[in-house]
């Protein structure tokens, strides 16, 4: 509960998946201990935080995904512009 309060609206940060490399094996969304359904954001190709699920970005769900589809990520629309040359 501490680990939700702290990170709600307080951070960009979050998990990004890689859409193109799910195999909807359903390995993240068995482990995940607080139930968010990552799978379904994973087919969808879509960021996912504290802000928007009951995610604590604990990571469990990264390291289980036998093909690396997520991945700890800033939020693409709160990603920094980039500097000019």
């Amino acid at each position: 509960g501490f680990m939700k309060l702290l990170s709600r609206k307080t951070t960009n940060f979050g998990i990004q998946p890689d859409k193109a490399r799910c195999i909807a094996c359903g390995m993240c969304d068995r482990y995940c201990e607080v139930g968010v359904p990552i799978r379904k954001h994973a087919l969808k190709g879509k960021f996912f935080s504290a802000n928007d699920t009951t995610c604590i970005s604990c990571g469990i769900c990264i390291s289980v995904c036998p093909t690396d589809v997520l991945k700890f990520d800033v939020h693409p629309d709160k990603r920094p512009l980039p500097m000019a040359v």
